[in-house]
């Protein structure tokens, strides 16, 4: 050997590991686990879940008479008809057709008729968590994206003020924005839509909300809270000890009853949340806003000072008897109920010298809002909200009302998703029940109370739980999500059902009723395409990297922000592209989500 050797030294001999210690460190040895679960889950939960969360929310179409109507029930994938290295030699796409069981309804005569309709082919993912599509191998990048919910944030102005705003994110849907300006006007925009005071859309979700069949009818409130005075009973109320009932289902609370569930709630028996009816909130006049935003308060002999920016509670009248009435003293109002008190009306005030004054106090954003509110009532404010999202067209009662209806209140076009409505109810502190995904008008006048009490404001009125009142760090983890390849067809997909549900519609008005047949109503070319156009050309479809097995690896656990719904290249700011305290430990500050970049 040319290499020379050197003798081992008696503290460097190699150790010799007895038979139970290797026992020992054979046992120590971690699994590696399947680094790519999270992929092949996904697309798992997609294929058994999510298509029959689609067919269910697309089920039943009518046409617009309402007399045929087309239902889906099972739906069926079959085996692929190649296999995937075969695929990949003949530069074939790796697919399953999926076919579903169609019923077609006519109600007039009712006619039932069932047949099995094919609608295209779903790309299948191999056991290494990719597609083949043509022949290549292709990879869908998790997307990492905000999470639907309410977000607050401030910013300062030139002027050295505060201004807030407040973001409501669906998971499906138009964007909400409630923001502060200079003026001390909280405004509303919906999407792109330039902005209007927020009490003209409280007036219009008013109109709509009283009409919803999916409004909750009960309500839990805490067995303390102080708000249960006066409420009504939604169930019986049993005591847990005894087994006795305390007070019947419809039973108002008075300061006994309440007292008693009091008790049973220190016993730590049962239930410390109490089921109540439902109050069915109304803003839509002047006077109903003031009363739910505002605080009543007597002021005795007031000066013209102490009821500037306050407004009427009741009509203030005049003491001296109005002249003419034939000796019949009657007093002329000077101010009407839920009146604004300027500084000439409160210098008017103070000179009739009066014993006392009810007036209504409210936050200066409400004041402010109300002054640059044009509507007066819940006709005119869905007048002026259709004039803001349809500016050309002439608004009539029953378009508005569909308009504002197909933005916020129906569930196939607007969808907060369960994570959203649990973390909005966390947020803001309302109790909408999980199942009502769309916006309610408790989420909106919750977002206005939660901006009041942002900028510190003591005249907030007490409606649900005590908050903290804090601004969010967008960019913190917790209020992001990562949307996986099965969420993201899923998603896609949505938009592809959407098209067939308008020409189904459609060729169910026109087509012969007694000729009409399932296979003749669907068309599958919109489905057909969304999947072409999701795998093929779509952001996060992407060629497997496959320099070597790790690169492979690190392509199928990447995270984009980019892609639908997210972020674009160019819009990026810079707070995006840093690396977030959150993200130790947990995203790599390498490859960050934002690439390159």
């Amino acid at each position: 050997m040319s290499q020379r050797t050197r003798p081992l030294s008696p503290g460097s001999m190699p150790t010799v590991l007895t038979a139970k210690a290797q026992a020992r460190r054979a046992k120590t040895q971690v699994i590696l686990p399947n680094l790519v679960e999270m992929q092949l889950q996904s697309f798992e939960n997609f294929l058994n879940e999510g298509l029959r969360e689609l067919f269910d929310s697309f089920s039943p179409i009518e046409d617009f008479t309402g007399t045929l109507s087309l239902e889906f029930l099972e739906y069926y994938l079959g085996e692929p008809k190649w296999d995937p290295n075969e695929c990949r030699e003949r530069d074939l796409t790796y697919e399953m057709p999926l076919k579903v069981k169609v019923r077609l309804v006519n109600k007039e005569t009712g006619e039932l008729k069932e047949s099995e309709v094919y609608l295209g082919e779903i790309p299948c993912m191999t056991e290494r968590g990719t597609f083949i599509i043509n022949g290549a191998e292709r990879v869908v990048v998790s997307q990492l994206s905000r999470s639907p919910g309410v977000y607050f944030s401030e910013t300062i102005d030139y002027s050295g003020r505060s201004l807030y705003t407040g973001q409501v994110i669906p998971r499906e849907g138009v964007w909400l924005e409630v923001e502060t300006d200079v003026t001390d006007v909280i405004s509303a925009k919906i999407g792109q839509s330039r902005r209007m005071p927020i009490t003209t859309l409280l007036r219009a979700f008013s109109a709509i909300d009283a009409a919803q069949p999916h409004a909750p009818k009960t309500e839990f409130l805490p067995a303390r809270s102080p708000k249960l005075l006066g409420r009504t009973l939604a169930e019986p109320v049993i005591d847990p000890a005894t087994g006795e009932m305390v007070a019947d289902g419809g039973t108002v609370i008075d300061e006994e009853l309440a007292r008693r569930l009091r008790s049973i709630a220190a016993q730590g028996g049962g239930e410390n949340q109490v089921a109540v009816e439902a109050q069915r909130v109304r803003v839509g006049t002047t006077g109903e806003i003031l009363e739910l935003f505002g605080r009543r308060e007597t002021l005795r002999r007031p000066k013209a000072d102490a009821l500037l920016d306050k407004w009427a509670a009741k009509d203030i009248l005049s003491p001296t008897p109005e002249a003419g009435t034939g000796g019949r003293g009657r007093s002329r109002p000077v101010v009407r109920a839920y009146s604004y008190i300027d500084e000439e009306t409160a210098k008017h005030i103070e000179a009739l010298k009066l014993d006392e004054v009810e007036v209504i106090t409210v936050h200066r954003y409400i004041n402010r809002s109300l002054e640059n509110d044009r509507a007066r009532d819940e006709e005119s404010a869905l007048n002026e909200v259709h004039k803001v999202l349809r500016p050309g067209d002439p608004p009539t009662q029953e378009s508005a009302r569909s308009l504002l209806h197909s933005f916020f209140f129906d569930p196939k076009r607007y969808d907060l998703g369960r994570v959203g409505r649990y973390k909005m109810n966390k947020k803001i502190g309302t109790t909408v029940p999980l199942s009502v995904t769309t916006l309610t008008l408790q989420d909106l006048i919750a977002i206005v109370d939660y901006i009041i009490g942002l900028s510190g404001a003591s005249e907030i009125p007490e409606r649900g739980e005590s908050l903290t009142y804090e601004v969010d760090d967008i960019d913190h983890l917790r209020n992001k999500r990562v949307r996986s390849v099965g969420e993201l067809l899923q998603n896609q997909l949505r938009g592809g059902f959407l098209r067939m549900e308008r020409v189904a519609r459609e060729r169910l008005t026109s087509l012969d009723r007694e000729a009409v047949t399932p296979q003749a109503v669907i068309s599958i070319k919109p489905i057909t395409a969304a999947v072409r156009s999701f795998f093929g050309s779509g952001q996060l479809s992407q060629f497997m990297q496959q320099t070597n097995p790790l690169d492979e690896l690190t392509h199928k656990r990447r995270l984009s922000v980019l892609g639908p719904g997210g972020l674009s290249r160019q819009s990026a700011k810079l707070e995006v592209r840093d690396v977030h305290h959150s993200h130790y430990g947990r995203i790599c500050p390498i490859e960050t989500p934002e690439g390159p970049n």
